[in-house]
């Protein structure tokens, strides 16, 4: 890229300015003339700003990217303890076991455990869904509810 400058004589060329001998001028300063273009610091302040802004769009698409990953992982617990809940509601008092079964592993991301607790006639069922969510966090979900001996 280079930069021109041209004396011009202001009393052969009475519009500076707009247009000369040798097509049209962007800026004239006491009688020199220089053709149009970017200059340095106008293209490296153009640079740091679409920087800044392609930081900022990759910054919040990576975030929707983990908040939508962590609303699917809930999604899909709140389903299986839900499931399991049902199962054991609808089954009579009696079947429902006192002894927690082993925690289940589901789809290799999911761990649902069960707990029943017997007092008084009444089994308190509480089931727990644990996932991971991103590196290092885990997450879970519990559902309760109760069965009274009729």
């Amino acid at each position: 890229m280079e930069i021109s400058a041209r004396k011009t004589d202001i009393s052969t060329n009475p519009a500076i300015g707009t247009s000369g001998p040798r097509g049209k001028y962007s800026r004239c300063l006491r009688g020199f003339c220089s053709f149009g273009g970017f200059t340095l610091l106008e293209l490296m302040v153009s640079v740091v700003i679409i920087a800044i802004a392609v930081v900022g769009t990759t910054h919040g698409f990576i975030s929707v990217t983990q908040g939508r990953a962590y609303g699917r992982h809930l999604s899909v617990a709140s389903f299986l303890a839900q499931d399991k809940l049902e199962e054991l509601k609808a089954a009579s008092y009696e079947n429902i076991p006192t002894v927690a079964p082993a925690a289940e592993i589901i789809n290799g991301i999911y761990i649902r455990s069960c707990d029943v607790d017997d007092l008084a006639g009444v089994k308190t069922i509480t089931i727990t869904v644990t996932f991971p969510s991103g590196l290092s966090k885990v997450h879970s979900i519990t559902l309760t509810t109760a069965k009274a001996k009729l």
